[in-house]
Parts: C-alpha cells; structure tokens; sequence
C-alpha cells in the first residue's frame, strides 16, 4: 500500500489520469458497487472497510471504478482500485510498482490489491471471493474511526492479558477499533463491569464475540 500523501499524488496521479483513456483486454469486469456489501459482513479476518476519500490512498481516490479500504484483524491492511479493464490495472501496477511496492500488488482481471504488509493466503481470498461482476451503482460509507492511540493500546493488552488470553484481547481491541472511535471504546471499558451502565450490553456483546 502507498500512503495517502497528497505531495506525492502531485507527482503520480498525472501519471495515472494522462492514460486513462488507455486500455483494453478481455476478463470479468469486477464492480465496486456490487463488491463492498459483501466486503462489509467482515469475514475472514477482515474488520473494518470503507469507501470515504478519507481512508484510500490516492490512486484508489483516481481509480477510474472507484475504490475501497479494508482493515484486517491482523494489522494488514489494503487498498482496492477498481478500474475499467484490465489494462488500466496494469497501469496502476506499474505506477504504485514503481513506488517500491510490487511485492505487496495483486491483480484480478481490473482489480488491484495494494496491501501494507505482505498479505497471507487469507487475506487475498477474503477480499476476491468478494469480488463481484453484477453492475451496481457505486457505494459510499463514512470514513472508519481513526487507530487507537499506541500507549492506550499497550495499557489495553497489559490489563487484559492478567485475566485471558492474549488472543481474545486483540480480538475484542480489534472489533473494538473498526466499530467504535477511541472515545466510545473507553466509556464500554468502563461500562463492562457496570450492569447499572447503560452501555453494559454493549460491553457484554463485544467481549461475547470474542469468547
């Protein structure tokens, strides 16, 4: 993935539009509309995604059939370009290649995957078994809540890990992150022992999830 640098998107998104008119070549033509609803019933791993300008990088914000961000359980993350044929996603592959990052890149047809980390197997295939070629207008969704705060994080697992395992802290931060702002993630923490809160049930239910 490349980051969402709006110096340097003025040096590669000239690149990107001055060949948009380019293109060609057969294969299913993947839609983004038609892509996200499924993208959003978080499965395998994935726990959060958004379409909002505010979370895709920049050639995501250019791609010609819009993009998509998606936020793993793991840390990793991915942008999605959706473009019109597969020649305008090769082009895309060379102009984010060409930023040093050809070994984080996966292709489908018009599609290309633009991950943080290299991706495993899991990762790839929550995202293509989504991939979906049924014509649909484009969807739009608020931007995710933005990462916890590392120093709270760190005092979150340290807390958490006295009483279970590591694994159901990070999932219970996890879903946490991609639901709730900081903020409310704090008020549930505090509500989670409180059943005169009226964010008990809330608590209970996130900390359920992960049991």
């Amino acid at each position: 993935m490349i980051p969402n640098v709006r110096r340097a998107s003025l040096l590669v998104l000239p690149m990107i539009l001055a060949v948009a008119g380019c293109g060609g070549g057969g294969g299913k033509t993947y839609v983004q509309g038609s892509t996200v609803p499924c993208l959003l019933q978080r499965q395998d791993g994935i726990e959060g995604v958004s379409t909002n300008d505010a979370d895709l990088d920049y050639v995501a914000q250019a791609a010609l059939g819009g993009g998509a961000f998606v936020r793993f359980s793991s840390g990793n993350r991915a942008n999605i370009y959706f473009e019109r044929t597969p020649a305008d996603a090769k082009r895309d592959m060379s102009v984010v290649g060409a930023a040093g990052s050809s070994d984080l890149l996966r292709r489908e047809s018009n599609v290309v995957l633009s991950f943080d980390n290299t991706p495993t197997t899991q990762e790839v295939t929550a995202i293509t078994r989504c991939l979906s070629t049924a014509k649909s207008a484009p969807v739009t969704t608020p931007p995710l809540p933005a990462p916890y705060p590392t120093e709270f994080v760190n005092s979150f697992m340290g807390n958490c890990t006295k009483s279970t395992s590591e694994g159901n802290c990070r999932c219970v931060l996890n879903h946490a992150e991609a639901q709730y702002s900081y903020t409310e993630f704090v008020q549930l923490s505090r509500a989670v022992s409180d059943p005169s809160s009226p964010d008990y049930e809330r608590a209970q239910a996130l900390l359920a999830g992960c049991r």
